[in-house]
């Protein structure tokens, strides 16, 4: 029944800001289709300390969107998301993200359905390039444990929710959001920190009813650029008392072509025995006419010596990208991701090309 009620209230409401955008009925005064998406290769040559895994190795990836637009006389604004995500194991796209979006000038954007909530959309890491360094593709070529293995920028994932956002208000450079999830299936998993994996709400590795929320700034002083901003969830275990809670903040400087920043994650009750995580994150990247070159450094640690098979670490590269066309673009990464605790660590160079339409 609570389940019901949040949904009918979800709709009263898109109602009701229609309503009060014009009194008058509503007609459809122009239909858009929207269709983008993007291919990627990446090809790396890994060197682990240990020797368990291959020294080369390739990967490929893709999504596919449509996105259906209704815009109203009255200026409410519908959209359609449809997101299929190459799926390699079972040789198909399957669906990523379905959302529907309602939005206006007068009240900002009301999202329902499966995709990112605040945490993705005001969360702080600083600048990346390439394909995203430590947070992105590399990483997919690592066996050591490290950092990135726990604090994923999606922290509730794709997960069925309602979502609002002040995005499109003219509020002097602030934004706000916040949503909520009645069943965290892509979050706050017991055994794997804020991973994307399943949790249940038949063990202690369950977590629902999570709410988030997020802000942020984008301003400029004296020629210096500025984005701040920061988020916070929280969620209730299903079996435990131990409720987990994270928080997260940073901000980007730019300085033309020069952007610095960071930003910093902590976490409470990551498992249903308590543990704690705190994570910092920093970047740099200097655009030269088509290239982009930049270099992050990551450092992570948890309260007990061994979380879960994840340790305190660090990680830490450089890449480039260069845009060769509209669309297309050309990177390289060099990146080294550290078990602290165990001294396993894994050096990846890795060369790719991404066509995005």
């Amino acid at each position: 029944m609570k389940k019901i009620l949040l949904g009918t209230t979800a709709l009263v409401a898109a109602a009701g800001f229609a309503g009060v955008a014009s009194a008058q009925q509503v007609t459809t005064k122009a239909t858009t289709l929207g269709i983008s998406g993007s291919v990627e290769f990446e090809g790396a040559y890994a060197d682990n300390d240990t020797g368990a895994q291959r020294k080369i190795d390739f990967l490929s990836d893709g999504d596919f969107t449509f996105s259906p637009k209704y815009v109203a006389d009255n200026g409410l604004t519908t959209t359609g998301r449809l997101d299929f995500a190459w799926d390699k194991n079972n040789s198909n796209l399957a669906t990523d993200e379905l959302s529907i979006t309602f939005s206006s000038a007068s009240f900002g954007s009301l999202t329902l359905g499966d995709d990112d909530g605040a945490v993705d959309t005001f969360y702080q890491q600083g600048p990346l390039t390439g394909d995203g360094q430590w947070d992105g593709s590399a990483t997919r070529f690592v066996t050591t444990s490290w950092a990135g293995d726990s604090i994923e920028q999606n922290l509730n994932g794709d997960a069925t929710k309602i979502y609002y956002s002040t995005s499109g208000l003219d509020l002097a450079g602030f934004t706000f959001g916040a949503s909520y999830t009645p069943k965290g299936d892509n979050s706050f998993d017991s055994g794997n920190g804020l991973k994307k994996t399943a949790a249940t709400t038949t063990s202690d590795s369950g977590v629902s009813d999570i709410y988030d929320f997020g802000g942020s700034w984008e301003g400029e002083f004296s020629g210096v650029s500025v984005s701040a901003g920061g988020a916070v969830i929280t969620g209730k275990r299903d079996l435990s008392s131990e409720n987990p809670t994270a928080y997260n903040a940073g901000a980007t400087f730019g300085f033309g072509a020069l952007k610095v920043g960071g930003g910093y994650t902590f976490a409470r009750n990551l498992t249903s025995g308590g543990d704690d995580f705190n994570e910092w994150a920093v970047g740099v990247t200097y655009d030269i006419g088509a290239f982009t070159v930049g270099a992050t450094y990551d450092k992570a640690s948890y309260e007990s010596t061994n979380f879960d098979g994840n340790p305190d670490s660090t990680a830490y590269g450089a890449a480039v990208s260069y845009a060769v066309a509209p669309g297309v673009t050309a990177l390289g990464e060099v990146n080294q991701f550290k078990d602290d605790d165990n001294g396993d660590d894994t050096t990846v160079v890795m060369l790719g090309t991404k066509v995005a339409f």
